[in-house]
């Protein structure tokens, strides 16, 4: 078997709105606002079971009405995140806006790093175990770009099997920090790292059968403006 172009194929298997793909986002965006499931439906007209069929991707999954009812708990808790994104996959990232100004002009004079800094700042006071990574280079094309920054909660020993089928930020045995995407090992506790991008440059598409010391599945994920 190629284990490559296995993995490769899987990329595409999956359209990005697809029940199983809106389920992704809205587990993305909940875990993003910090919130429980019954946290989420609290007060937002949300049946906890449908919810959970919806993260599950059962049936038609998430629909548009529940997609509002979900964007509007979240900005409650500093989470924006627009239908388009949640729905189809399409347009900006779900964002956090911890600032709260009197004067709006304040806001729009900051420059993109000190905003970039205050939305990771309030996202690490609301995750434990929060770890983030710049991303320095085209390993992870076209999803997570050089100068993107992205960040997660870490799961530690057999907590990691978690993560499997998830873009993570993964720290290896041997001290390695990167971003990949975790796949199940062929031996026991060690996981197979994968690329986005078959063309990468620098280092391996596939690291077969690693030892983690951690993976943390991307939770926020901040793109820069290139204009």
């Amino acid at each position: 078997m190629n284990i490559e172009k296995t993995i490769k194929d899987s990329f595409d298997a999956s359209a990005s709105n697809s029940p199983e793909m809106r389920a992704k986002r809205l587990k993305r965006v909940r875990n993003l606002a910090n919130l429980s499931r019954e946290q989420l439906c609290e007060g937002s007209e949300i049946n906890r079971y449908t919810l959970i069929g919806w993260e599950n991707g059962r049936f038609a999954g998430l629909t548009t009405n529940g997609a509002e009812k979900v964007i509007a708990k979240v900005r409650k808790e500093g989470v924006h995140c627009s239908l388009e994104w949640l729905m189809e996959g399409v347009g900006p990232e779900p964002s956090v806006n911890p600032i709260s100004f009197t004067d709006e002009n304040e806001l729009l004079n900051l420059s993109e790093d000190v905003v970039i800094s205050y939305e990771l700042a309030f996202f690490k006071a609301k995750n434990l175990n929060a770890i983030d990574l710049t991303v320095e280079d085209d390993s992870m094309h076209p999803k997570y770009m050089e100068g993107d920054v992205v960040a997660g909660k870490k799961k530690t020993g057999d907590e990691i099997k978690l993560a499997v089928g998830r873009d993570c930020i993964v720290e290896t045995e041997n001290g390695e920090v990167l971003l990949r995407n975790v796949r199940e090992g062929q031996t026991p506790q060690t996981y197979t790292l994968v690329c986005h991008n078959p063309a990468v440059k620098k280092k391996a598409f596939v690291m077969p059968d690693t030892k983690l010391v951690y993976a943390a599945p991307v939770i926020w994920h901040r793109t820069k403006d290139v204009s």
